[in-house]
């Protein structure tokens, strides 16, 4: 099987490991590595539109430390978040660090504003917008780096952004273990009525409730954690693949390719809602596929120095392409 033609460029920041961070300490140094690859990678990166740096500032462009990131803590006490724009979407981002039900410095919750913008942040509170999208399917519960302390099991962050902007996308692994992914996307051939085309997908670790991951078992039996607006209504997709009988191919198919060269095969992501109102299929992604069940995290494609594709969960993501190897621990 011939690999892929990527359709987009892809901008890179991987394998960085992340020793700072716990439950009880936040995880800034992950934050602040993340915002500035957003910031800067590409020639379409999001801008700051305003920010908390959680000592009582607001502005635009607090983020510039790890301790700006940092600061967990429920509305009406300081804590740090952060508004990023998406001139490519025409959508906006706000991410708020705050504390689990335990009192833990863990969960990195976000919103999406596709037209409105999000106004009123204090130092106190985090900003709103009165046509915002929480990414999460259960309110306030993303543990980004799944509540764990980075100095006994560093966290490895990955990320990758589309030079046009339309796509970006970050994962994070700690022990070994795939603790989120999240994709904020311009669909691919989006169907006509669907204004502004855009969605998310966040399989995250949740506080106290479900480990999501970027498998079939929860972004194809299940809609719960990729989110988008369609039809004038708030909408959850399934991420769809090529089926036989009552399993995606690549549940069944956990061998290579007989009759090519044994290659693995990358199979197309659609877009699906059988939501009233919006149902139907939506569109496809880009250079992003459903991969089989059998190759492990990190896996390459193909399996020299090229290394062009990696196995991430059940998907299949663009990789460097310089002979790198995906960390997971």
């Amino acid at each position: 099987m011939a690999l892929p033609v990527l359709t987009k460029t892809w901008n890179f920041d991987v394998n960085n490991s992340i020793a700072v961070g716990g439950t009880f300490v936040g995880y800034g140094e992950l934050m602040f590595q993340w915002k500035t690859f957003l910031t800067t990678a590409g020639s379409s990166p999001w801008t700051v539109v305003s920010s908390s740096d959680g000592v009582g500032n607001v502005g635009v462009d607090l983020w510039i430390s790890a301790l700006a990131c940092n600061v967990h803590d429920n509305a009406g006490a300081n804590h740090s978040w952060i508004v990023l724009a998406n001139a490519a979407l025409g959508i906006e981002f706000c991410v708020e660090c705050i504390k689990s039900g335990g009192g833990q410095s863990t969960i990195m919750s976000s919103f999406i504003s596709e037209a409105v913008g999000f106004t009123g942040g204090t130092a106190t509170n985090r900003p709103t917008a009165a046509d915002e999208i929480d990414t999460s399917a259960t309110a306030n519960r993303h543990q980004w780096a799944a509540g764990l302390d980075l100095t006994v099991n560093p966290g490895i962050l990955h990320m990758q952004m589309s030079d046009d902007g339309d796509c970006t996308r970050w994962w994070i692994y700690v022990a070994g273990v795939i603790r989120m992914l999240m994709a904020i996307e311009k669909p691919k051939l989006p169907v006509s009525g669907w204004s502004p085309p855009w969605l998310c997908v966040a399989p995250v670790n949740y506080y106290a409730a479900t480990a999501y991951t970027p498998s079939y078992s929860h972004l194809n039996d299940i809609n719960t954690v990729t989110r988008s607006r369609a039809g004038g209504v708030v909408n959850s997709l399934y991420l769809t693949s090529e089926g036989a009988v009552s399993s995606m191919l690549g549940q069944t198919q956990t061998w290579a390719n007989d009759l090519d060269g044994n290659a693995w095969p990358f199979f197309p992501i659609g877009l699906f809602s059988t939501l009233a109102g919006s149902r139907g299929r939506h569109g496809e992604v880009f250079d992003l596929w459903w991969g089989s069940t059998n190759p492990a995290d990190g896996d390459a494609y193909p399996a020299d120095l090229t290394r062009q594709f990696v196995t991430v969960g059940d998907l299949i993501v663009p990789w460097v392409g310089d002979g790198s190897t995906m960390l997971i621990a």
